[in-house]
């Protein structure tokens, strides 16, 4: 028989649930030369991130960063925005994928 009237072995595995986040984000720049200033359009981003509950629960504003690389550039251009998370967490999408920046030096 497979069943032993006195014991049994039970294995239980615990993992937090996990979730969906939808976060509304300013866009940053990085690498703006001095004297210069940028214009981002939109300002604002939207990401879906994907997690186990408490650590989606946690994240507030400034865990998630979004930002525009300008290092060379000039005038008016259209840069992907890259979106940084912590660990633990996965990035499903970026809504949009890229900014149109116009730089002006002063």
């Amino acid at each position: 028989a497979f069943v032993d009237r006195e014991r049994a072995t039970v294995t239980v595995s615990i993992a937090p649930m996990t979730g969906r986040l939808r976060m509304r984000l300013a866009v940053t720049t990085e690498g703006l030369g001095g004297g210069s200033t940028a214009l981002v359009d939109p300002g604002n981003i939207e990401v879906v991130l994907e997690g186990a509950l408490p650590v989606l629960n946690a994240l507030g504003t400034a865990d998630v960063r979004a930002t525009a690389d300008l290092i060379g550039r000039v005038g008016t251009v259209t840069v992907p925005v890259q979106v940084t998370v912590p660990e633990g967490v996965t990035l499903v999408s970026v809504q949009p994928q890229s900014v149109t920046v116009t730089i002006t030096s002063r």
